[in-house]
C-alpha cells in the first residue's frame, strides 16, 4: 500500500530533480556568457590602446583561453563583432576557434537549441508538477490496490460507501498487520473477508470487514494470523483495558510528588506543622496531579478515527432523514426573535432537503398556569416559524417547526413548569415521532407529515452552533455499521460514546446540560475508549423508548 502512495511523491521528486539540473545548466551558461564578455572586453580595450597591446592580449588569450563550448563561442564572437567592423583579428579568431571548437554558425545553432531545450524542459516540469497536484491520487491508489479490491467485497456492503479516510484507515491496518506477521497484504485482507463471510449476513455489524479490523473482532483476526502487538501497541491496549489504574494511579503519583516537594522545603519545621501544611496542601497538590496526568494522556495517547459513511455527494439520504431540535424557554418576544434567528443560522449552514429544524419550547416557570404575555410570546413564535417556512420552503414542504408545551403543576417545587424541562421535551418529541404524545404539545406549527420519516435527532442548546455541513458529518458517523455499538451521554459540548454489554446501538440524549472540561473530555476519549464529538450527536428516534427513558 505504501508503494502506491509513494508514486506521486517519486514523480514529484523526479520532476524537481529535473528542474534542479536545468537550474545548474542555466547557472553554467551564465558563467560562460560572463567569461566570454570578459574576454571580448579585454581584446576591445587592447585594440583601442595600440597594436602592440592587441598583439599581447591575443597572445595571452591564445595561451589561456577557456574551453570552447558552443555558448562561450557564440557569445564571444557576437560581442567581438559588435565592437567594430574593421577588427583585423576577427577572421583569424574565427578560423582559429573553429580548429579547436565549433564554427561560429554551429556554435550559435547549438547554443540556441540548448537554451530552447532548457526552457521547454523547465516549463514541462512545472506543468507536470501542477498536473500531479491536481490529480486525484485517491482514485488511482484504490484502483491499483489489491487490498482495496478484496475489502470492497464486504458482505455487509457498507465498505464501498464509506469515506475515503475510513477506507484508507482500514487498509493501513491491514498493511500494519501484514508487516508484523511478514505476510502479503492480500493474504491478510483475504483472512478479514473470510471472517466477515462467516458471520450472519443479517448481522450488519459482524458481517462488516471493519469489525475485524477496528472492533472486537480484531482479536479473532490477530489470533488467526499469529499477530503479536509491538511493545508500544501492547502498552496502549493495556492502558485501554485498565484506564482507571492509569488515571487515578497517575493522580496519586503526581499528587504525592507535589506533596513531597512541598514537605522537603519545610523539613526543618516541627512534625505537627508539617502535618497541618500537608493537609492544607492536599487539594492544590491534587489539582497539580490531575492537570499533569490530563496533559500527559492527551499528548501521549493518540486519538482513534471514527468510521463514517460517505454522504457528501448527494447530501443526507432520505433513509437517514434528520431533525435538528433546539429545546428552549420562551420568556419574551425578544427571546423568541433570538431563538428564531439562531435556528435560521443553523439552517443556512446546513441546507439539506432531508434535514428538518424544530424549536421545542416551554414557557418559563410561573406560580400560575397562565401569565400575562404568554399569548403574545406564543403568537410571535408561531409567526416566526411560518415566516421561515414561507422563505425557505423546499418543494412546498415545511422545513421549520414549533413544538410548544403547556405548563404543568409540579407539586414538589410548587410551580407551574414544562414537564421534566429539557429532558421531558426531548422525550415527548421522541414519542411524537413514534406516533404518540399527541397531547404533549398544545401548539404545533408546520406540516409534520415528513417527520414520520426522521431517523436521527440532533439536539442543540440555544448557545450551540452547528458548523457548516456538521449535520451530514454526524450522520455519516452514526449511520456506518460500526455505530451499532451502544453510545450514550450527549452533553453540552459533545457526545460521549461507549460500548454496552447488549451491543445494541443507542444514543441517550442528555436531559441536563453539562459543561465538560476539554482536558477531561480528551482523557475520557483516549483511555476509556469513548468518542467526544464537538456537538450533541444524533439519536435514533426509537432509542430512548428501548432504553426505558420513555
Amino acid at each position: 500500500m505504501g508503494e502506491l502512495w509513494a508514486i506521486p511523491t517519486m514523480l514529484r521528486l523526479g520532476l524537481v530533480e529535473n528542474i534542479r539540473r536545468m537550474a545548474l545548466r542555466v547557472a553554467a551558461r551564465l558563467r560562460e556568457v560572463e567569461s566570454a564578455d570578459g574576454a571580448a572586453t579585454a581584446l576591445r580595450e587592447a585594440s583601442e590602446e595600440s597594436q602592440q597591446a592587441l598583439a599581447k592580449a591575443l597572445a595571452s588569450f591564445v595561451d589561456n583561453h577557456p574551453p570552447f563550448t558552443p555558448t562561450w563561442v557564440a557569445r564571444f564572437l557576437q560581442q567581438v563583432r559588435s565592437y567594430q567592423t574593421n577588427f583585423t583579428p576577427l577572421i583569424w579568431l574565427e578560423q582559429w576557434i573553429a580548429e579547436d571548437g565549433p564554427s561560429a554558425e554551429e556554435a550559435a545553432t547549438r547554443s540556441n537549441r540548448r537554451v530552447a531545450l532548457t526552457q521547454v524542459t523547465v516549463a514541462n516540469s512545472i506543468t507536470s508538477l501542477r498536473t500531479i497536484s491536481r490529480l486525484d491520487w485517491k482514485d488511482f491508489v484504490e484502483s491499483q490496490s489489491a487490498t482495496e479490491k478484496l475489502l470492497r467485497q464486504d458482505p455487509s456492503g457498507h465498505y464501498p460507501s464509506m469515506t475515503f479516510g475510513t477506507r484508507d484507515h482500514y487498509r493501513h491496518i491491514v498493511e500494519h498487520i501484514a508487516k508484523r506477521v511478514k505476510r502479503a497484504e492480500e493474504e491478510i485482507a483475504s483472512e478479514v473477508l473470510a471472517l466477515a463471510k462467516l458471520a450472519d449476513p443479517t448481522d450488519v455489524r459482524h458481517a462488516h470487514v471493519g469489525y475485524f479490523l477496528v472492533e472486537k473482532g480484531r482479536a479473532v483476526l490477530e489470533e488467526k494470523v499469529g499477530y503479536t502487538p509491538p511493545p508500544g501497541e501492547w502498552l496502549y491496549r493495556w492502558i485501554q483495558r485498565h484506564p482507571n489504574t492509569l488515571y487515578f494511579g497517575g493522580i496519586i503519583l503526581f499528587t504525592s510528588g507535589a506533596l513531597a516537594i512541598m514537605l522537603e522545603a519545610i523539613e526543618s519545621a516541627p512534625a505537627m506543622i508539617q502535618v497541618i501544611i500537608a493537609l492544607f496542601s492536599l487539594i492544590p497538590a491534587s489539582e497539580i496531579g490531575i492537570s499533569i496526568i490530563n496533559q500527559m494522556i492527551t499528548m501521549l495517547m493518540p486519538p482513534r478515527l471514527m468510521s463514517k459513511l460517505e454522504l457528501r455527494d448527494d447530501g443526507i439520504p432520505e433513509e437517514y432523514m434528520t431533525a435538528v431540535v433546539v429545546p428552549t424557554l420562551l420568556s419574551s418576544e425578544h427571546g423568541v426573535e433570538e431563538a428564531l434567528e439562531h435556528l435560521e443560522v443553523q439552517y443556512l449552514a446546513n441546507r439539506d432537503p432531508n434535514l428538518q429544524f424544530a424549536i421545542l419550547s416551554d414557557f418559563t416557570d410561573s406560580p400560575t398556569e397562565h401569565r400575562a404575555g404568554d399569548e403574545e410570546i406564543l403568537a410571535a413564535a408561531t409567526r416566526g416559524i411560518k415566516a421561515l417556512n414561507a422563505r425557505y420552503a423546499l418543494a412546498g414542504d415545511d422545513v421549520f417547526f414549533l413544538f410548544h408545551r403547556p405548563r404543568l403543576l409540579n407539586p414538589k417545587q410548587g410551580v407551574w413548569m414544562g414537564w421534566e424541562r429539557k429532558r421531558g421535551k426531548l422525550a415527548q418529541f421522541n414519542k411524537f415521532l413514534r406516533g404518540g404524545a399527541g397531547d404533549a404539545f398544545t401548539t404545533i406549527v408546520g406540516d409534520t407529515s415528513r417527520l414520520a420519516f426522521v431517523r436521527y435527532v440532533i439536539t442543540l442548546d440555544s448557545d450551540t452552533v452547528l458548523p457548516r455541513d456538521a449535520a451530514g458529518r454526524h450522520d455519516r458517523a452514526s449511520a456506518q455499521p460500526r455505530a451499532v455499538r451502544s453510545q450514550s451521554g450527549t452533553r453540552h459540548s459533545g457526545v460521549r460514546d461507549h460500548p454496552a454489554a447488549s451491543g445494541r446501538r443507542a444514543h441517550e440524549c442528555a436531559s441536563v446540560v453539562l459543561r465538560i472540561d476539554p482536558l477531561r473530555a480528551s482523557w475520557g476519549r483516549s483511555i476509556h475508549d469513548r468518542g467526544i464529538r464537538r456537538l450533541p450527536g444524533p439519536l435514533r428516534r426509537r432509542q430512548l423508548h428501548r432504553k426505558g427513558h420513555l
